[in-house]
């Protein structure tokens, strides 16, 4: 699923929120994700401000 290797420019220097919640949210999002395009499912995965939201990567 990666589009190029893993490298330390990948990592946030500072996690915020619970580091417990953010792997769970990440794995939902990815494959979620991969389940709306698969689907072509009319939803879309909502990360609130809360717990470990801003853990999650966005580009």
């Amino acid at each position: 699923m990666l589009r190029e290797p893993l490298s330390p420019r990948h990592i946030k220097p500072r996690l915020l929120g619970y580091w417990g919640t953010t792997p769970g949210l990440n794995f939902i999002y990815a494959h979620l994700n991969r389940a709306i395009r698969a689907f072509d499912l009319n939803m879309i995965y909502i990360c609130g401000p809360g717990h470990s939201g801003p853990g999650m990567e966005t580009s």
